[in-house]
């Protein structure tokens, strides 16, 4: 099977994941998820929501990378070691902070729209330019796009006419 190479995992694969629940249970100040939750969900839907418009999304990758900043500081109210719903929801923050921010850039590039991709500035399909797969990783807080060409040997691509 043809694929990537993986990285290799280091002496210790677990030591970022137990480094990050210490830091959210050590005791220190911090403010909850909740209003940041919140302020993503807001961003989402009001900016990269189902009709999109090219400034609305450079806003809310900013204020999406603007969000994550603002998680770091985010610590557990309860420390215990138990099953800890505050610490699941505060990671399950993290993971939803970084696919919003994959997404909203990932959707700001696509000019185009496509199935639910609908852009206001953009109202028309392109597949010159757009006919592939969007593929968005993150190293660090620097989003990176790649793109991979769309398998069109079955179905053959043409506007949806209802």
């Amino acid at each position: 099977m043809k694929g990537a190479s993986l990285a290799p995992l280091g002496n210790d694969p677990a030591g970022p994941a137990r480094q990050r629940l210490e830091e959210l249970k050590d005791g220190r100040p911090g403010p909850h998820g909740g209003e940041i939750r919140e302020r993503m969900r807001d961003v989402m839907m009001e900016k990269v929501g189902i009709y999109r418009k090219g400034p609305a999304m450079t806003e809310a990758v900013g204020q999406i990378a603007a969000l994550r900043e603002a998680y770091r500081a985010v610590r557990a109210q309860d420390a215990s070691r138990g099953f800890n719903t505050d610490v699941l929801e505060i990671l399950e923050l993290g993971h939803l902070l970084d696919l919003s921010l994959l997404t909203a850039a990932s959707a700001q590039a696509r000019t185009e729209s496509r199935g639910g991709h609908a852009r206001e500035d953009y109202p028309q399909r392109d597949d010159q330019r757009w006919l592939k797969h969007t593929l968005a990783w993150l190293e660090g807080d620097r989003v990176h796009l790649g793109y991979k060409g769309v398998d069109v040997t079955v179905w053959q691509p043409k506007p949806r006419t209802y």
